[in-house]
């Protein structure tokens, strides 16, 4: 099973909202990385 980043932050915030649980134990229950949840992207930004 795969899906994009952004849909898998979207399924723990789905489950931390339902099963009024933490983004650990949301992240836990779906089998994904943590840091999948708090990663931010530094495509395109430029060299300055």
């Amino acid at each position: 099973m795969s899906f994009e980043a952004a849909r898998r932050r979207q399924l723990v915030d789905e489950v931390r909202e339902v099963w009024k649980v933490s983004i650990r134990k949301a992240c836990h229950a779906l089998r994904i990385d943590r840091s999948l949840y708090t990663y931010k992207s530094r495509r395109g930004r430029s060299k300055q």
